[in-house]
């Protein structure tokens, strides 16, 4: 062994300088590095942090207005709702659609999905109204979407709906408001016609009497205009006339008077015949 250790002491020599040079370097590794790696037993659990933006922003949307709406007309026509945050402000938008049933009934549970849309992020006490083109009879509702999170239920999402639109179509139907209206226009134009017509004729009227006066006028002063002598004239004549009649009434007395007397003498002779 001494012997061997005598021949090869150089070898052992440089291998000892090689397991101190490696030993420093792992030496030095180790002091300047903070990590160190270890095994151990038990296991680990992976749990997601939802971020600030999945969380409920504490907002609460309500549709305005109760009750149906019935809206008559035969050509496409636009409905909105009025929607209104009641909450605290929204982080971002939410979503809507619109539902549609050609039927009388439930458009909520029996109607189709035929429109959608964005709400915009509203602050608090803020309103918006939602759209859309109806051009079929039937019934029509909007359902609104709550934020994300609402009331703190993460596994499915809120929803609200407005109040149902009934567009009806009725043809060759006035309204009766509408008619009325007319009928109202009608009366007014028919007194107004009878009023001025009532207006024409006693312009009419006046204008007759008017040109009798005239006459009347005329005739008077022609009269005072004739010569005294003829105005004479006509005096005689008339008391001519009226002298003649007078006779003539004298004359059908006396004829009368007659009459009578004979008529007495007639009777007599007859009730002594009699006797």
């Amino acid at each position: 062994m001494d012997r061997y250790k005598k021949k090869h002491r150089k070898l052992i020599m440089l291998v000892q300088i090689i397991v101190i040079f490696y030993a420093s370097i792992v030496s030095v590794s180790l002091l300047t590095n903070n990590t160190v790696a270890y095994y151990s037993s038990k296991s680990t659990v992976n749990t997601p942090i939802s971020t600030a933006s999945d969380w409920w922003d504490g907002s609460k949307l309500k549709f305005l207005g109760n009750g149906n709406e019935v809206i008559k007309s035969c050509s496409t026509i636009e409905i909105s709702a009025e929607i209104k945050n009641k909450g605290k402000n929204m982080s971002k938008g939410t979503e809507y659609e619109v539902y549609y049933s050609s039927q009388e009934g439930n458009a909520k549970k029996h109607g189709e999905h035929i429109g959608d849309g964005i709400i915009p992020p509203l602050e608090n006490g803020e309103s918006t109204e939602l759209s859309y083109e109806a051009n079929e009879e039937g019934w029509y509702v909007f359902k609104a979407y709550q934020s994300v999170g609402y009331n703190d239920n993460y596994d499915e999402r809120s929803v609200i709906w407005s109040k149902e639109f009934k567009i009806k179509c009725i043809e060759n139907k006035q309204p009766k408001e509408e008619k009325e209206t007319n009928e109202t226009e009608d009366n007014i134009e028919g007194k107004d016609k009878e009023v001025t017509e009532s207006e024409e004729q006693d312009d009419t009227n006046r204008d007759a009497n008017h040109e009798t006066d005239e006459e009347t006028d005329s005739s008077d002063q022609t009269e005072e205009s004739l010569p005294e002598d003829e105005r004479l004239e006509g005096d005689e004549e008339s008391k001519l006339e009226d002298g003649n009649e007078m006779e003539q009434g004298d004359q059908e007395e006396e004829i009368n008077s007659e009459d009578v007397e004979q008529n007495q003498v007639n009777s007599g002779i007859e009730e002594e015949g009699e006797e």
